[in-house]
């Protein structure tokens, strides 16, 4: 079971939230994490074709453990020791 709740300063907000106005679209996550990996010195002006960029925001982005790091499980979490 998951249980969700949302607060909001008001009203206005609620539904703007509601309303999906201010939602991100593809287009603008990808102008961030480009302009992230500008900004890092990975990637020059020109953006690179779609599954070159992929790669390289799966290679900057995504971080699985080392094989010698070991897992810790307790009753809230899973965790890297």
């Amino acid at each position: 079971m998951q249980w969700k709740a949302n607060c909001y300063a008001d009203e206005v907000e609620r539904e703007l939230v509601g309303s999906h106005r201010d939602d991100l679209t593809l287009e603008r996550v990808l102008e961030c994490l480009t302009e992230d990996l500008r900004q890092k010195g990975r990637l020059g002006s020109e953006t690179p074709p779609k599954r070159e960029l992929a790669r390289m925001l799966i290679d900057e982005y995504v971080r699985f453990p080392k094989e010698d790091e070991q897992f810790i499980r307790d009753d809230r979490c899973l965790s890297i020791a």
